[in-house]
């Protein structure tokens, strides 16, 4: 009866032993575990965010270059030579001046070019507030955009899918430019727009310089999509 007591005893103190060894072991290997997988998945969506961010800042330069090359082509436009004789020209109206911009080729880097005389605008205080930055971004109504050019609503219909309708407003990087006489006295503004809505090549171009391609079936691919959300 003593040796099975003593045994059971020793059994006892054995376990408690291993027990007491193997706790600090087993724990250091949980929080191990733990730590790991928590600067993983930390490190890992801190990655995707600094190459979400470092993505849209490369779109943002390439955007407001874009921009700066926009106002400074309606600039060169507006002080052509062949704009201010046409423009000069007595006997032109408001409606043949854009007509005769329409033919122009170094206008057709644009969707649209229009030469808004000052009689013509309603809210003078709205072009002068155009004129503080190099471009902008607008969205136009179907209505306006034909005001701009009589095709340009059709080239901005996009087909959404779920209701298998239409949509017609247009997004719109405008550049608009004072135009004045040789004494300085402000005659009204050229007004120059690029189309984004079905723009593949915008999109093609912001895609290529986040995405480069590389003949390496490694690499990353991917896709880019240039939307405007409203605000209400």
């Amino acid at each position: 009866m003593y040796s099975n007591l003593k045994k059971k005893i020793r059994t006892t103190l054995r376990y408690r032993l291993f027990f007491l060894i193997s706790l600090p072991i087993i724990t250091t290997l949980i929080s191990l575990v733990a730590v790991s997988f928590y600067w993983t998945v930390n490190y890992t969506w801190q990655s995707a965010l600094n190459d979400v961010s470092e993505k849209l800042n490369i779109v943002q330069n390439s955007i407001t270059i874009m921009q700066e090359r926009q106002h400074d082509l309606i600039r060169s436009y507006a002080n052509s030579y062949p704009f201010k004789k046409q423009l000069f020209d007595k006997n032109s109206t408001s409606e043949e001046i854009n007509y005769w911009i329409q033919s122009q080729e170094p206008f057709q880097q644009f969707d649209f070019v229009n030469w808004v005389p000052l009689e013509k605008i309603d809210n003078e205080f709205l072009y002068i507030s155009y004129t503080q930055t190099p471009a902008f971004f607008d969205v136009l109504t179907s209505e306006k955009l034909d005001q701009f050019s009589p095709e340009l609503s059709g080239k901005a219909q996009v087909l959404i899918q779920q209701d298998k309708t239409f949509l017609t407003e247009g997004l719109v990087s405008r550049a608009v430019y004072p135009v004045r006489d040789e004494n300085g006295r402000l005659m009204g503004y050229l007004d120059g727009g690029i189309l984004f809505n079905n723009n593949h090549s915008v999109v093609d171009e912001y895609r290529d310089l986040i995405y480069p391609y590389i003949h390496d079936k490694s690499s990353e691919h991917g896709t880019v999509t240039i939307f405007w959300v409203t605000l209400g």
